[in-house]
């Protein structure tokens, strides 16, 4: 892969931004991009009142920024970790502002009377959370047949009502595993047969 790159004159550094800038000078990309995520969701969350409309806000502001913004948006979600220094720190402050405010609104949602009555860890809910929306840009072409804004409606309500659209939630009460399984690629699956 290197030879690809040098070929191309790409460098293969972390950057928040796609271009043939070194990284040291991607650090005004990275703040900037982070910045603009968090800047433009609260001023819009501003006017929401409901913590399922906040929570719509938070989705329609984060897939919407980065399905305009795909490059960033790899970076920020996979890349940002392996920056060092000063860069590393700004940006990791940037991003846990952001988680922050993603968990008070689902805690704000989770609070709501409607809630289930079992209610799902927040620390899942907040990175299941991000992981659908993060994982858009291995699949979303924003000029393809889903509109943004589908895409937004979409994943809101499959996050607030399932895929089975909470009609089912009894039937998803399965007992806890009370049996660890060691499970390694080095090492042989552990089979019970029954005689």
């Amino acid at each position: 892969m290197r030879p690809v790159s040098s070929r191309r004159r790409v460098t293969t550094q972390p950057r928040c931004a796609i271009s043939r800038a070194p990284r040291a000078s991607a650090s005004p990309a990275c703040i900037t991009t982070a910045n603009r995520v968090i800047e433009r969701l609260e001023l819009r969350l501003a006017n929401a009142t409901e913590p399922a409309q906040r929570l719509r806000v938070f989705i329609d502001n984060h897939l919407a920024f980065f399905a305009a913004n795909m490059a960033e948006m790899k970076v920020l979600s996979h890349e940002a970790d392996s920056l060092a220094g000063d860069l590393h720190a700004r940006v990791s402050g940037r991003k846990e502002k952001y988680t922050r405010l993603a968990r008070k609104i689902l805690s704000e949602v989770q609070q709501q009377p409607s809630a289930r009555e079992s209610p799902i860890d927040l620390t899942v809910a907040t990175y299941a959370l991000f992981g659908m929306m993060n994982w858009i840009y291995n699949w979303y072409n924003p000029r393809g047949k889903l509109a943004v804004a589908d895409l937004v409606d979409n994943v809101t309500r499959l996050y607030l009502t399932g895929f089975l659209n909470g009609s089912q939630d009894r039937t998803l009460d399965w007992p806890s595993s009370t049996r660890a399984e060691r499970l390694s690629v080095w090492r042989e699956p552990e089979i019970k047969t029954s005689v």
